[in-house]
């Protein structure tokens, strides 16, 4: 399951930042607008079918902890998914650890 989830959240990255890369193509390139608002709407569909994936695997009790997490302000269910993937997996001897490694140690 682990597993699992680490890979849809890698597709979701993907897909999110090409999804970013044709939302700037479509302002840059008038002309080929149509062709590219078809693909940017294909690509927000299977980032909608990855996110119900995502939350699918989530409410599975081994990461329920995401449901938690995503009730923080400022933590969204995809940022949840992939904390409690992090927690859940042991690879981090100490918090400090985990707390640089998702980007929120200041001091870095």
């Amino acid at each position: 399951m682990q597993d699992q989830l680490d890979q849809l959240l890698l597709a979701r990255r993907g897909l999110a930042r090409a999804a970013a890369s044709l939302g700037q193509q479509q302002t840059e390139l008038p002309h080929a607008q149509e062709p590219l608002s078809r693909a940017l709407a294909e690509l927000k569909t299977q980032l909608r079918a990855l996110d119900k994936q995502i939350r699918s695997l989530t409410a599975q009790p081994e990461l329920r902890v995401a449901s938690r997490l995503a009730r923080v302000p400022g933590i969204g269910p995809v940022t949840a998914a992939a904390l409690a993937s992090r927690l859940t997996d042991g690879r981090f001897s100490h918090p400090d650890k985990l707390v640089a490694y998702i980007g929120l140690d200041v001091g870095v």
